[in-house]
């Protein structure tokens, strides 16, 4: 394979993770909204209150559990964009020493 063809296939990496990183504000804004969620599921919880009936779980407790593994989700993908930031700035150096 040679330095050029190389340049093109990292390009085409680095084009992808880039992509992936600009759904970065969506997750946070996402993660964002459902820790509120949690906390309000929480204080609902410990008022003793009734599931809503328009919600769809069929218990606080159930939905608790389903929103903090959206938590645990978003967590882990913004730990992975973080990854893949640094991968981009690692393919883009070599790039540049390879030229």
């Amino acid at each position: 394979m040679t330095i050029d063809e190389k340049k093109i296939l990292i390009q085409g990496i680095i084009n992808s993770l880039v992509k992936a990183n600009g759904k970065e504000e969506n997750v946070k804004k996402e993660l964002s909204d459902d820790k509120l969620t949690l906390k309000t599921i929480q204080a609902m919880i410990l008022a003793g209150e009734a599931v809503p009936v328009d919600c769809g779980y069929e218990s606080l407790e159930v939905w608790k559990i389903s929103i903090e593994k959206e938590v645990t989700t978003g967590i882990k993908s913004l730990a992975n964009i973080e990854d893949q930031k640094i991968e981009v700035e690692a393919l883009k150096f070599y790039i540049e020493k390879i030229a």
